[in-house]
């Protein structure tokens, strides 16, 4: 299993170095005023559009337009962040707060609109609420801000497409698809958080 998470983590470093590559000149050109922090908190305006879209308009194809969008915005403000050279402790603190700020209304929104109702659903929100306020203890008590991992990557990127994918009846697919892998690597990514916050100096 540490070798499939070492080829992963290879895979995204590659990955991350070929979109810096790719995307790099692209990205200096954007405007100074638009910064990481930005974008990173331009998912919590997208997150309302969202909900009035799915709620009052039930227009799932510009639901599904705009959880693209908020995928994007996940993408470029890390790659932004390297590329200005504009990494920072708040900026990391954002990304990962912000991710499950944005995904969890959305699953309970899943969860009361639809006809359908998953106990697996439910603890993923809530290992992922454990997750965001241990992560903003961590950072704001604690002064310690441990590295997002591979894990965690990979478990934001099957919910997103779980978010995709849940308003087109496919709901027993994504759970055991998307939902299930997801949480087991969101109790793991927690438990590998509270670890390494422990043993940090």
């Amino acid at each position: 299993m540490k070798k499939i998470f070492t080829i992963l983590q290879t895979g995204l470093t590659l990955f991350d170095k070929l979109s810096q590559k790719i995307l790099g000149p692209l990205l200096k050109k954007f405007p100074n005023w638009l910064t990481p922090n930005i974008l990173s908190g331009s998912r919590i305006i997208l997150l309302g559009l969202i909900l009035y879209v799915y709620i009052k308009l039930q227009d799932i194809l510009l639901y599904n337009f705009l959880i693209i969008i908020a995928g994007l915005t996940d993408y470029l403000d890390g790659l932004l962040a390297r590329v200005k050279n504009m990494v920072t402790d708040l900026g990391k603190i954002m990304d990962r707060s912000i991710d499950k700020v944005f995904t969890i209304p959305i699953l309970i929104l899943f969860l009361n609109f639809e006809n359908y109702f998953s106990y697996l659903t439910v603890c993923y929100i809530i290992i992922d609420t454990i997750a965001l306020v241990n992560t903003l203890h961590a950072a704001l008590y604690l002064k310690k801000l441990t590295p997002s991992n591979v894990i965690g990557k990979i478990k934001f990127i099957l919910i997103f497409l779980a978010l995709l994918l849940y308003p087109h009846n496919n709901q027993y697919l994504v759970e055991l698809l998307l939902i299930l892998p997801a949480t087991i690597m969101a109790i793991w990514s927690l438990l590998n958080h509270q670890w390494r916050q422990t043993t940090t100096v």
